[in-house]
């Protein structure tokens, strides 16, 4: 796909939901965008749509000089600026202009949030308040750090009367202790990886999960993540820096790999390990001086094999398409950062048919470690052995759509192991009582149920709700009706009765429920009614058969009922995602 098409798709897109929703009065937006979809291209496209003074504020150099490169390239006339370290910008030139100077033109400025976020910095004195039609955070996980506010509130942007606040994220996840809700109104735009990759934006996952033996639930975490120094000591092992390098030598022998190490040391020592084996292999970190990290991306980018080690360059602001395997020898519990890690590999590149993800499985009871698998909303323990994850993806999918229990498919460790219990399941026909979703745990005496990618479904007489959430903790609610079938009448059509927005689950789930109540007769929602002892009635009977699912007899309405539920709520989300 070129840049050109994609950017077209992009004023249709996130472009057009920032132009709508600025005038609707939104003044703090969000947009989530995966690495590799053209983010910056979008946010240099800005001025397409009326935004001709823009601030772009970053936290790495790369990533302004990557911001500059765009807006010069999608903007011929504007005047880029970048405002860092020794590079200072030219303010006089820019107040100077009025509308008549650079008539339909315009003025960027991509600026340092080390540089001008510094509180009292005299370099952030320097611009004045009204310079900015929009500012721009780019990698806006970052942005609740005070260096940011202090930016923001200088401008006031986001404000009544200020300009346009609005940060580009690839992450689409809420963790790592960063309450984004508290800096944007709304996330006007969201793409996930799986939808990027099936339109075609972004090359396809094939995953391998390589076990080290290694358990770290001696290491020390934070809210966010692993404790580094506690990290690097439990996994810069010979042991386990042997079996990264036969991992890429037996899964991509014949590929470009960045490889993401704990620290400073542990690369090297991955290095050299990868160098005695006979792997053309490099170095890089964040003291690595400048000229001689150009020479090694230099190196990097030459055609034929080789192994790029680093800690923390290649997360962002660094882009080399012909990267064809990403290998994880740093765990992690952040799902953000994960996330970073795997996108160096998913861009677009002639002759690029997909991208090898390695992830060096560590062992821990006491914390969850991020991984492939659960970034596809698949079980998460599931070792996928080098299957296409959209592949994986669609087949459970498939699964749940049929009324397959995903609390069921999360006990596979392998594909092998997910069809073994599909079979199983079948063959069996062992009653299953769905778990509570445990969103709801305290929030609702409803039977809401966890369908998969991190929706919420609850099925009540001729109703049926579904529940997701965004990464601002804003709830999305659809609720549903079936009409109940009439003698000697052709089905109605499920129609829609709402679809609204609210501030968290919880509100959600509470309107939902109020609605369902008030509109169903208690004894519908009632989970103790007398009634769900009885005997299971022959439609139900005959719905458990029509969709081959399997129940054990005898059966009363009530287990009927929950295992109904569950089919419906599964085919309506299948539906509502596909």
């Amino acid at each position: 796909m070129t840049l050109a098409l994609r950017v077209d798709q992009g004023r249709e897109g996130a472009l057009g939901a920032i132009e709508k929703a600025w005038t609707a009065g939104c003044r703090r937006q969000l947009v989530s965008y995966p690495t590799g979809c053209g983010k910056t291209v979008i946010f240099s496209n800005l001025p397409s749509i009326g935004f001709r003074r823009l601030l772009v504020v970053a936290h790495r150099e790369e990533l302004l000089d990557q911001a500059a490169d765009k807006l010069r390239t999608w903007n011929p006339g504007l005047t880029v600026q970048v405002d860092q370290a020794d590079r200072w910008a030219d303010l006089e030139s820019l107040a100077a202009f009025d509308g008549e100077l650079f008539a339909g033109t315009g003025y960027a400025v991509c600026a340092s949030v080390a540089t001008i976020g510094r509180k009292g910095s005299p370099r952030l004195r320097r611009y004045p308040t009204g310079l900015f039609d929009a500012v721009v955070i780019d990698e806006a996980h970052h942005s609740t750090a005070q260096s940011y506010s202090t930016v923001i509130d200088h401008f006031g942007a986001g404000e009544p009367g200020g300009p346009l606040l609005v940060g580009f994220t690839a992450t689409p996840f809420r963790g790592d202790g960063a309450d984004l809700s508290k800096r944007f109104q709304k996330l006007v735009y969201s793409l996930e990886l799986p939808d990027a990759i099936t339109r075609g934006y972004l090359v396809d996952i094939r995953a391998f999960s390589v076990p080290t033996g290694v358990d770290l639930d001696s290491v020390g975490a934070t809210r966010e993540d692993f404790k580094v120094g506690e990290l690097a000591d439990a996994v810069n092992t010979t042991s386990r820096n042997g079996r990264v390098v036969k991992a890429y030598l037996d899964h991509a022998v014949d590929r470009k790999a960045i490889v993401f190490a704990a620290d400073v040391q542990h690369s090297k020592d991955l290095t050299e390990a990868f160098l005695a084996a006979g792997v053309a292999a490099r170095h890089v970190d964040g003291t690595t001086p400048a000229d001689e990290r150009a020479a090694i991306f230099a190196w990097l980018r030459e055609p034929g094999p080789k192994v790029l080690v680093n800690v923390g360059i290649a997360t962002e602001g660094f882009d080399e398409p012909s990267v064809s395997c990403v290998i994880l020898a740093r765990p992690t519990k952040s799902r953000v950062l994960f996330t970073q890690m795997i996108g160096r590999g998913t861009r677009l590149c002639p002759g690029k048919v997909d991208l090898i993800v390695i992830d060096m499985a560590d062992l821990s009871s006491k914390h969850t470690l991020a991984n492939a698998a659960a970034l596809f909303g698949l079980p998460t323990g599931l070792d996928l052995g080098g299957t296409s994850t959209t592949k994986a993806r669609a087949r459970v999918k498939e699964l749940v759509q049929e009324g397959l229990p995903f609390e069921e498919l999360s006990k596979a460790k392998t594909l092998a192991d997910l069809d073994a219990i599909v079979n199983e399941y079948r063959r069996v026909g062992l009653f299953w009582q769905p778990k509570t979703a445990p969103e709801v745990a305290g929030i609702s005496s409803l039977g809401w149920v966890s369908v998969g990618d991190g929706a919420i479904a609850l099925r009540a007489g001729e109703l049926r709700a579904w529940v997701t959430t965004d990464l601002l903790g804003h709830a999305h609610l659809v609720l549903r009706r079936r009409p109940a079938a009439e003698a000697g009448l052709p089905p109605q059509p499920e129609r829609l009765e709402l679809a609204a927005d609210f501030p968290t689950l919880a509100k959600a789930v509470g309107a939902a429920d109020a609605l369902i109540q008030g509109d169903q007769p208690k004894v519908l929602v009632d989970p103790k009614a007398r009634w769900r002892k009885d005997p299971a009635s022959e439609k139900q009977v005959a719905l458990l058969r029509k969709f081959r699912v399997p129940f054990k007899e005898p059966l009363t309405k009530g287990e009927a009922g929950i295992l109904l539920d569950k089919v419906f709520a599964r085919r309506g989300a299948v539906r509502r995602a596909s």
